[in-house]
């Protein structure tokens, strides 16, 4: 773990000297991402500095001070530090009674933002809550936010 935290530190100190937009070359990704062997084993930390390589010149950098944010905005440390313990527990929110922690936690984060962003009534705009689980969550809150949570528009079909 602290050889995979230097290295993303060292992109992170490298970011001013290098640009904040991907470089698009259709071609060029393919064939590095096609360089993976997927039929031999490969070590953890080596297919790591890999993909961060690959991601280094591959991705907008929104944490580059060049890079505004005006609709992607920049990792924080609470947001990582919640990603890395999100992956490592891996809690299953499909049911209820196999994840009430993250669930319940969920549930009162979402009713905080709606008292910030809502109707006054603890209840969210319904594209307001889609777009931001959409955004990031990948799925992992989804389930523990349910229809009758909030004013979903019945006639869409999502």
């Amino acid at each position: 773990m602290a050889s995979v935290c230097a290295l993303l530190n060292d992109v992170v100190e490298d970011l001013p000297h290098n640009a904040v937009a991907p470089i698009c070359d259709l071609a060029r990704m393919r064939e590095a991402v096609a360089a993976f062997d997927f039929d031999a084993p490969a070590d953890p930390l080596t297919v790591t500095r890999r993909v961060v390589e690959l991601l280094r010149n591959g991705i907008v950098h929104t944490m580059h001070p060049g890079h505004f944010g005006l609709y992607n905005p920049t990792s924080t440390f609470p947001g990582i530090v919640a990603d890395l313990v999100t992956a490592h527990l891996n809690p299953q929110l499909a049911v209820w009674s196999h994840a009430p922690a993250p669930v319940e936690i969920e549930r009162r984060v979402v009713a905080e933002i709606a008292a910030l962003f809502g109707d006054g009534q603890g209840r969210m705009n319904p594209e307001l809550l889609r777009a931001s689980i959409e955004s990031d969550m990948g799925g992992r809150a989804s389930p523990g936010i349910h229809r009758s949570d909030c004013r979903y528009d019945q006639r869409r079909d999502d």
